[in-house]
């Protein structure tokens, strides 16, 4: 892991060396301010395309392109434009200010748009893993309550059950937040009872049944 970090590490130097050796090399125009615009620029595009997160790695929903794409077109203009501008308009400020900057700006933009919606995807695909987990955990949970009952009105009623929430919406609302509270509750509740009192086994397994006939009946309403 170390060996593979430092590598990582000895790769994302080579283009700063290599560019650093030849600008020095070629001694620009140091006192001119243009000269040090473009310089910032090429480095901090490469910065940006080098230190990119995973989360980055999305596709941009309007563009088509993910911002490691981005990046690295980015970086190509600021090094192409940088090296033109050095050596044939060194002395002119303004010019290196807009073709720079403005680039540069848009990119940072981009970059907490991005950065925005990879927050509210990850939430999104939170919420979605927490809905589908519900049907899913519960669903096992009367699995088992089925495998260590015998009784056979015991085991008809947990069967109902567990058909009503293997054809429950997976997509779930904070409006019936606690009402699956209650019915994961009351499943845990069925798995830990060893099923002594058949009745009240049943009558339990019907009020959640009539839980989640209440929480689905939302839902509906709701879609």
């Amino acid at each position: 892991m170390s060996k593979r970090s430092e590598g990582n590490g000895a790769t994302f130097l080579v283009f700063p060396v290599v560019f650093n050796i030849l600008f020095f090399l070629l001694n620009p125009e140091l006192l001119q301010g243009a000269v040090w615009v473009n310089y910032v620029a090429i480095h901090a595009s490469y910065v940006l395309l080098a230190l990119r997160r995973k989360s980055e790695e999305r596709q941009l929903p309007l563009l088509g392109l993910s911002l490691k794409l981005v990046y690295f077109w980015y970086f190509i203009y600021a090094l192409v434009t940088g090296v033109v501008l050095m050596a044939t308009v060194p002395d002119i400020l303004w010019l290196a200010l807009v073709l720079q900057l403005i680039p540069a700006g848009f990119i940072v933009l981009l970059k907490a748009v991005m950065q925005n919606a990879n927050q509210r995807t990850e939430v999104n695909d939170t919420q979605a893993q927490q809905q589908i987990s519900f049907i899913r955990v519960n669903a096992e949970a009367l699995r088992h309550a089925m495998d260590q009952t015998s009784g056979e009105p015991v085991k008809k009623a947990l069967e109902r059950l567990h058909t009503e929430l293997q054809a429950s919406p997976s997509k779930s609302h904070e409006s019936v937040a606690s009402l699956e509270e209650n019915i994961t509750k009351g499943i845990v509740t069925l798995v830990s009872d060893s099923g002594s009192n058949d009745e009240s086994f049943i009558n339990l397994t019907k009020q959640i049944m009539n839980m989640l006939s209440e929480r689905n009946s939302r839902l509906r309403l709701l879609n």
